[in-house]
Order: structure tokens, then sequence, then C-alpha cells
């Protein structure tokens, strides 16, 4: 048996693959088009894509959901105002808006700009949303929603009883939260 054996492996279409912005649009292939809608439908994140006009192009059934909202009350076309309006009225706004205007404003403000973004808001109707915002090249964005209540309060509760602990021990220590963990966090 030969002890040098060819390792490379031939992949059909390896590296021919034209880069995002020269692909065909999805648009242009519906069988694609309904495959990512009912894949994007199926996660269990709210997904939203608004246009540089701040009006909505698309969303899935669980963008509504985490708000509290019927899914059919949130369509395409719509602005982010008449979206947050909705929030509001669901009560499903951060704590720390304390009035509808406070709230779009609040709303203007971390959708804007051109950079990536992840923040936490503490909602008030308790939950607590994870949000990780993309700004698309065209000026519009892309953001995923996601409840991290249950996994927000079980750290606390993890760094209350490590405290806790260490306390009754007399060691030494304190618990933060890992580095991949940390990020902008907006709380009300």
């Amino acid at each position: 048996m030969d002890s040098k054996v060819d390792m490379e492996v031939e992949i059909a279409g390896a590296g021919r693959c034209p880069p995002l912005e020269e692909r065909p649009a999805t648009g242009s292939n519906p069988h694609h088009a309904m495959l990512c809608a009912t894949i994007l439908d199926k996660i269990r994140h709210g997904v939203c894509y608004f246009d540089q006009d701040r009006r909505l192009l698309w969303s899935n059934r669980q963008y509504a959901e985490i708000y509290g909202l019927a899914a059919d009350t949130v369509c395409p076309g719509m602005t982010l105002r008449e979206v947050a309006i909705l929030r509001y009225q669901a009560n499903t706004c951060p704590k720390l808006t304390s009035t509808l205007d406070e709230f779009l404003t609040w709303s203007g403000w971390v959708h804007h700009g051109a950079e990536e973004r992840v923040w936490t808001a503490e909602l008030r109707d308790g939950r607590t949303i994870r949000v990780f915002h993309q700004p698309m090249p065209d000026g519009g964005w892309i953001a995923v929603h996601e409840d991290v209540t249950d996994p927000m309060r079980m750290e606390l509760e993890f760094g209350q009883a490590y405290s806790l602990l260490t306390d009754a021990t007399g060691s030494p220590g304190t618990w933060e939260a890992p580095a991949a963990e940390r990020q902008q966090t907006v709380f009300g």
C-alpha cells in the first residue's frame, strides 16, 4: 500500500461561487425564496427586515409574537413608527421608556447607524429581549430578536448563589458573565 495518499479532494463548484453581491436575487428563484421564508418562519427567533426608509420589508411570525402582537397586525410596508406604536399598546416596550414619545425616540436611536450592534432590553411585561442588529449596505437593517428572559434569570441566580457560596466559605472571588456574553445592555 502506498504511504503517500493524495488527500486533495475536488469539490464540484468549489471556489467558483460568486460574491454575495453578484449572486442572483432571491426573488429570481421562487423555490429558493419559499425555502428561505419557510426556514425563517420555523426558527424560534423573531426576524425583521426594514429598508432605508424604515419600512418593514419582511418579518416572521415570531417577530410579532415575541412582542405580544398578532402575526397579521405586523405587515410589510408598515413603518418602524407604526410597529413601535403597536408594541407600546401591547406594553412590550423597554422599561426605560415611560411615554410613547420616549419609546419612538429610543426606537429611532437604536436602529440608527451603520454599525452592527447587540443590545438587551428589559420590557415592561418583565421579559428580557436581546436584539442582534445588522445594517445592510442600502441603509436598511435586519434584526434578530430573542427572548432571553430565562437564561438571564438563570445567570443572575447562578451569580447570587456563587456569591453566597464564596461569602459562606470565606473564599475570595466574584462571579462575572463570560466575555462572550458581555454586550451593550439597555435595561429599564
